[in-house]
């Protein structure tokens, strides 16, 4: 991570300006990770009722404007077309899970 030159790092420390840097990209993404990690279990379902109205495995009536239970609903997630909605969700369940991936390797990596 810090830069060598004939094999001996440069600066075997950093100073307090990239010190307090680095604990505010820290802190920055854990802030950003639970923002993420908040709505999973909405993402988590839409997902899966996505991807069962593609597959026609959904015991309710689905289609543009239905909700979970099958009730006409105003929503407009819902008026979305499920393909485009499954891609959405599969992307925004991609989002939470890098997002941590991110974080634990930000916190790992500590230097």
């Amino acid at each position: 991570y810090p830069p060598k030159v004939n094999g001996e790092y440069v600066a075997e420390f950093c100073n307090l300006n990239q010190q307090i840097f680095n604990v505010c990209i820290k802190v920055i993404v854990m802030v950003l990770t639970y923002i993420n990690a908040l709505p999973i279990a909405w993402r988590v379902a839409i997902m899966v009722d996505a991807w069962m109205e593609v597959f026609n495995m959904s015991s309710r009536p689905s289609g543009a404007g239905c909700d979970f239970y099958g009730r006409q609903t105003e929503a407009m997630w819902f008026h979305i077309p499920s393909r485009k909605r499954a891609v959405i969700a599969l992307l925004l369940n991609f989002a939470y899970v890098f997002q941590i991936l991110n974080c634990a390797f930000c916190l790992y990596y500590w230097p």
